[in-house]
């Protein structure tokens, strides 16, 4: 039997390539696929078909060689994910997975938002969304209490779930309105005029860190940006008090 190739993503695929197997989705829209062998019982895969950046998965591909070899598993074990249950926190969220607004936005967005969400749903996710109050949101927020940035993350995550679903008409209000951060930086010091001369004083015109120490103070962009940019977006040098730093 040939193996096929988890890596391809599916874009490049046309149909599902494994032979006798074949999906179709259940009322709520849920994704199902089996192997339909004749002369066989049909199984129902339980692993999950793509991943991320839309390539199918090594789990599902070991699955079905598995399965097509004989070894369908223990008749008396249960799916791998609960039943996804109408009206659910796990349904909202696997809603949202599959809306316009949240596959429009980055793959490392989208990714996070997954992680996090994914983990409030092992806890909550069968309990109706509908019924979720703020202080069921602060109690979540508390237990990660001693990881803050996890726990506002988790809250900030749920306002834009909630979010989503009010403007869907999923959800009448948002459970996580008015829950504050744990988490409250003072910020960055901004430079004083003093402290950019000093370290103008210390880093002469011509070494690397005065070069990146100019771009960020005379064009404000983010650390991010600024190792992009190349020599295709300067059209004039840059002035700095009686210095001129061409680049």
């Amino acid at each position: 039997m040939e193996k096929t190739r988890s890596t391809v993503p599916l874009a490049r695929r046309t149909g599902i390539p494994f032979k006798h197997c074949s999906r179709d989705r259940d009322r709520h829209g849920n994704e199902r696929f089996y192997i339909r062998v004749p002369g066989m019982p049909k199984y129902r895969m339980r692993a999950a078909y793509m991943d991320e950046s839309g390539s199918i998965t090594k789990e599902f591909t070991d699955e079905y060689h598995r399965v097509m070899a004989g070894d369908r598993g223990d008749k008396k074990a249960g799916p791998l994910y609960p039943r996804i249950e109408p009206g659910s926190v796990l349904w909202l969220v696997q809603t949202y997975y599959r809306s316009k607004s949240f596959q429009s936005q980055s793959p490392a967005t989208r990714k996070d938002k997954r992680s996090v969400l994914d983990r409030y749903c092992r806890n909550v996710g069968q309990l109706p969304f509908q019924k979720i109050r703020k202080s069921d949101i602060e109690a979540s927020q508390m237990k990660r209490v001693t990881t803050p940035g996890a726990a506002d993350k988790l809250v900030k995550y749920l306002k834009a779930l909630f979010n989503w679903a009010i403007t869907n008409d999923h959800a009448v209000f948002n459970p996580a309105s008015g829950v504050t951060k744990i988490h409250k930086s003072p910020g960055f010091h901004a430079w004083s005029e003093g402290e950019l001369e000093k370290f103008r004083t210390e880093y002469a015109i011509g070494t690397t860190a005065r070069l990146a120490f100019e771009l960020m103070v005379n064009l404000g962009v983010r650390r991010s940006d600024l190792v992009k940019l190349g020599w295709k977006n300067w059209s004039c040098p840059i002035k700095t008090g009686q210095d001129q730093i061409s680049v």
